[in-house]
C-alpha cells in the first residue's frame, strides 16, 4: 500500500501528466525485477527507507488543513488525526482510522440525496435540482445527471432544498461550470447561497 502511494507521488512530482507514466514505471519494475534482480538486492534497505521516508514527508502538506477547515473543521481534524494515526502506528491503521472518522462524520449529516434534470419548455434551459445531503457518496450520481445535461444548455441550479454540501460535490459543480462553456453550455448557480450549505464556509465570502 505504501509503495503504491509513494510511486504515484513520485510520478507526479516528476511532472507526468498521462497515465503512460505509471504504465513506464511499471514495466521498468518489471524489468529489474525479471533481468536485474541481483541488481536490486545489492541496493541497502536503509537507503529504500530513507527515500521512502522523504518522499511521505514531501506528500504531508499542513496548508492544505487550511483549505480544508473551508469547508468544514471536521475535515480539517478528520485530517490531522489521520496524519497522527499513520505516524503512531502505520500506514494502513492509519487510513483506517480516518476511513472511519470519515463515515461517523458522513452519518452525522445523513446522505440522502434526490438528483432532478428537469428540461424547460424553453429550447436551451434547464434545470438541476438537489435536495438533500449532497455528500461524496453522492458525486458518481450527480456526475453521470450532468452528463446528461445537452450541448448549447443553460442550466439552473436550485439548492432551495439542499441541507449539506461537502467538499467533493462542490468541486465537482464548480468543474463542471469551468467546462461548461466548451460544449456551450452554462451553469446559472447563486454560489453565495450554495456555500452557505456548506459547513465552515465564512458567510463574509
Amino acid at each position: 500500500m505504501t509503495g503504491v502511494i509513494v510511486r504515484s507521488a513520485a510520478n507526479v512530482q516528476a511532472g507526468s501528466a498521462t497515465r503512460m507514466a505509471t504504465i513506464m514505471h511499471g514495466a521498468w519494475l518489471l524489468v529489474f525485477a525479471a533481468l536485474l534482480p541481483w541488481l536490486m538486492r545489492m541496493t541497502p534497505v536503509a537507503c529504500l527507507a530513507g527515500i521512502l521516508v522523504y518522499t511521505g514527508i514531501k506528500m504531508v502538506n499542513f496548508r492544505q488543513v487550511k483549505v480544508l477547515a473551508q469547508y468544514g473543521t471536521g475535515t480539517a481534524w478528520i485530517y490531522v488525526a489521520t496524519t497522527l494515526a499513520i505516524v503512531a502506528t502505520d500506514l494502513l491503521a492509519g487510513v483506517l482510522v480516518g476511513f472511519a472518522l470519515s463515515l461517523f462524520r458522513l452519518a452525522l449529516h445523513s446522505s440522502r440525496l434526490k438528483v432532478k434534470l428537469h428540461q424547460h419548455d424553453e429550447p436551451g434551459n434547464a434545470s438541476l435540482r438537489l435536495e438533500g445531503s449532497a455528500t461524496f457518496l453522492r458525486v458518481p450520481s450527480v456526475a453521470r445527471t450532468l452528463e446528461r445535461v445537452p450541448p448549447n444548455t443553460r442550466l439552473q441550479l436550485v439548492v432551495d432544498r439542499l441541507h449539506h454540501v461537502d467538499q467533493a460535490c462542490l468541486e465537482l459543480l464548480r468543474e463542471w461550470g469551468r467546462n461548461a462553456s466548451s460544449r456551450g453550455c452554462e451553469l446559472v448557480v447563486d454560489w453565495q447561497q450554495l456555500n452557505q450549505r456548506v459547513e465552515g464556509v465564512r458567510r463574509a465570502a
